[in-house]
């Protein structure tokens, strides 16, 4: 069990992604320090290297803990997985972890965001009988047509309040990582998918502060409220870097307003730069980069009223 002033936090990340996930816990150790932070990193074979780079973080921070938890497999190893990459089903398994299991509650989040305030406020939210707490897809109008009906809204995954309890009792890992197997020649993440349809009435969706899903020049969202979209793009509390525009990409970051949050939490880590100033010169300077790979996937970008939307959104 749990104790009261404890927040336990689940990542899950392979070797390529452990510079992005120790921005994104330094992140949290900065903006939750009147709690203590127990990190569980669903360890799926991560290198020595990846683990003494997060166990530096914790040392950094006297409230922060890093356990490293391995994951039950043996769900994947009943369904053959035919060429599925493991990985993708870490997030559903979350729950079923051993450390985990015996949680009321967890918040899972993905390696590409950076706190910007304390999770306190999102640890203590009720469930209210629900399976997840959760914020609201940039694209769930679209993923709700094609995959839920029209009242229902599509929630993104990349931050989530699992209830641990109820996943567990409803044997939602398993039943998730069936559901994405059957349908994997539909959709390759059909993962995220799955959690939807098993949790249709079954989420209590936040604010859409709590998980910030913005680039004005890839994400087109489709939120009816707009007016929540722009408050949360003034005040973020998580900010989550879900488009190919990452921060960190050179040529792309300069296309990503939120660039200089990551940027500062970077500072802190072991893979702090000499030069910022330096590298986002570079990064302004290969910029043609991404807009190279925004007119591939959008040519007539610039006639699409919701790219429109957006650039008045981020003006304003």
């Amino acid at each position: 069990m749990q104790k009261n002033n404890e927040i336990h936090i689940a990542l899950a990340h392979n070797d390529n992604y452990t510079e992005y996930a120790v921005v994104a816990v330094t992140s949290v150790c900065e903006t939750t320090r009147d709690e203590n932070l127990v990190f569980h990193i669903l360890d799926g074979g991560l290198s020595e290297n990846s683990k003494r780079s997060l166990i530096q973080v914790a040392q950094s921070y006297k409230n922060a803990k890093i356990e490293f938890n391995k994951i039950d497999d043996s769900i994947l190893k009943k369904y053959k997985l035919s060429g599925y990459p493991e990985r993708t089903f870490w997030s559903v398994l979350v729950p079923q972890v051993k450390e985990i299991s015996k949680l009321e509650r967890v918040i899972y989040l993905e390696s590409d965001i950076v706190a910007k305030e304390s999770l306190k406020p999102l640890w203590d939210m009720d469930f209210e009988d629900n399976f997840v707490l959760a914020v609201e897809d940039a694209k769930s109008k679209k993923y709700s047509r094609k995959y839920l009906d029209k009242k229902s809204k599509f929630f993104n995954t990349g931050l989530m309040v699992i209830n641990c309890k109820k996943w567990n009792e409803e044997n939602i890992p398993e039943r998730a990582v069936y559901m994405a197997l059957k349908n994997s020649k539909k959709h390759t993440r059909y993962d995220k998918i799955a959690l939807n349809k098993l949790f249709v009435q079954k989420v209590k969706f936040l604010d859409l502060r709590w998980n910030l899903q913005y680039c004005p020049i890839a994400i087109w969202a489709e939120y009816e409220n707009l007016e929540e979209y722009k408050n949360a793009i003034n005040n973020p509390a998580i900010i989550h870097f879900t488009s190919v525009y990452k921060p960190w990409r050179k040529g792309f970051g300069c296309y990503q307003p939120k660039q200089e949050d990551y940027l500062r939490a970077h500072k802190l880590t072991e893979f702090r730069l000499e030069s910022y100033a330096t590298w986002q010169r570079e990064d302004r300077a290969m910029r043609h980069l991404g807009f190279l790979d925004m007119i591939l996937k959008h040519p007539l970008f610039f006639l699409d009223k919701k790219y429109k939307q957006m650039q008045e959104i981020n003006l304003g």
